[in-house]
């Protein structure tokens, strides 16, 4: 206990913990702004489009730019990856155009995803496996606040501001890079960058292998990968249309739509308050933790069509993010930071291209069924879906694991031989 106090009172941890925050609140700002100006300007199907699209960077490039990324340290990664936001959220508030701003999203993202590549080498680096746990959750109280006053501050300041809100976001991106840069020099790279093109080509593709092969062999990393798809699949829809259901079915003024996106990220600092003080952590029966999150989390979706109380909308909203934190960190630590070093960096790869394909597939699902449900109703179809294939993840990992003991079961035979054994 004493080495982890120790570990996250570290002057790296608060470089560090400063840098992420900083980056949050820039990336917090430019989202809500984003669709608050194009949800004012051009509707929900638009920002269905300049949401969903950018997804395929993430779905096809996230395990490229991983091997690539780990050809440089993890926080050369970073402070690059700040730098490319700072350029993105300027050319933002250059000029007000859907497909612009749908090109743009494709430059953040692929931004991002490279960013989050070396943040999954970098903290491990920088806090030690002993007080992961306790790191990612003030980690996430923080970008959990940093979400309360982005998501509130995004609409807010773009009803005012319009396009020049990207230029605080700039700010803040250049301010991100100064507190990383502090960071000490790391010599983490994981792939050699010396070498011909072909030979760098290859030690990519052997290691995106090398991954894949990692995975499949731990049925256990196979279950959380399957919930964390059921959960992504339930965030795109959420992200399309929560600004829809709180101006119109929740009736609050469109100026402060942000205030309900912003209640979420209360809840989830509640539910990463239990991941920092150690209530909840990613060691033992993590699949079945896990899956009653995903369950709960759908029930709650449903829920919100039990009325129209614009409290209770807020109290079921805040609720839903709290599980999705503990959702979140809890397959985040047990899906990369545990893992084997040289494995991180492609298992976060290997987690945003399947979380990518599963928010796209959400966001796009709301562009199609907006033509026949209405918002609650594509909100019930939501929660029951994501909590009954919940569901099944949990009786197949369960079934898996009673046929696993009864094949390691002794058999008479094996009992009898242990008796005539001298």
């Amino acid at each position: 206990m004493k080495a982890t106090r120790k570990a996250i009172s570290n002057t790296r941890f608060g470089l560090f913990l400063g840098g992420n925050l900083l980056n949050d609140i820039a990336q917090g700002t430019a989202i809500s702004a984003i669709t608050y100006l194009v949800l004012q300007n051009a509707g929900l199907a638009s920002v269905s489009l300049v949401q969903g699209a950018p997804l395929l960077v993430k779905i096809f490039g996230a395990p490229v730019l991983a091997a690539f990324a780990d050809r440089f340290s993890a926080r050369n990664v970073v402070i690059g990856a700040m730098a490319g936001t700072m350029l993105v959220a300027l050319a933002f508030s250059s000029w007000f155009n859907v497909y612009w701003y749908t090109l743009m999203m494709l430059g953040n993202v692929f931004i991002m995803t490279t960013f989050e590549t070396g943040y999954a080498r970098l903290l491990p680096s920088v806090i030690g496996d002993e007080a992961l746990d306790r790191a990612s959750g003030i980690i996430s109280i923080t970008t959990n606040i940093s979400k309360i006053l982005s998501y509130a501050a995004g609409p807010f300041l773009a009803h005012f501001l319009g396009t020049g809100t990207f230029m605080i976001v700039a700010a803040l991106a250049a301010g991100s890079a100064i507190l990383f840069a502090r960071l000490p020099s790391t010599s983490d790279a994981v792939i050699d960058a010396q070498g011909t093109n072909d030979r760098r080509r290859a030690a990519i593709v052997a290691r995106l292998r090398e991954g894949l092969a990692y995975l499949i062999t731990r049925s256990e990393l196979v279950m959380l990968f399957a919930l964390l798809a059921i959960m992504n699949l339930a965030w795109g829809i959420d992200q399309v249309i929560a600004m829809k259901v709180a101006e119109d079915y929740l009736a609050v003024p469109s100026q402060w739509v942000g205030s309900y996106l912003s209640i979420s990220s209360f809840g989830g600092v509640c539910g990463a308050f239990l991941i920092s003080c150690g209530a909840i952590t990613s060691r033992g029966h993590i699949v079945r933790k896990v899956a009653i999150g995903v369950i709960s989390f759908g029930l709650m979706a449903a829920g919100l069509l039990v009325t129209a109380s614009t409290g209770i909308g807020f109290a079921l909203k805040c609720l839903a993010g709290s599980l999705s934190t503990v959702i979140g960190l809890l397959t985040q630590a047990a899906l990369v930071l545990r893992a084997a070093p040289q494995f991180r960096g492609r298992l976060q790869a290997l987690s945003m291209s399947i979380s990518g394909i599963m928010l796209l597939a959400g966001k796009s699902l709301v562009g199609l069924l907006s033509q026949h449900l209405s918002v609650y109703g594509i909100y019930t179809m939501m929660g029951l879906s994501v909590a009954t294939l919940a569901l099944a993840v949990v009786g197949f990992s369960s079934l898996r694991s009673s046929i696993g003991r009864v094949s390691r079961a002794p058999t008479p035979a094996d009992a009898s031989r242990q008796l005539l054994t001298p």
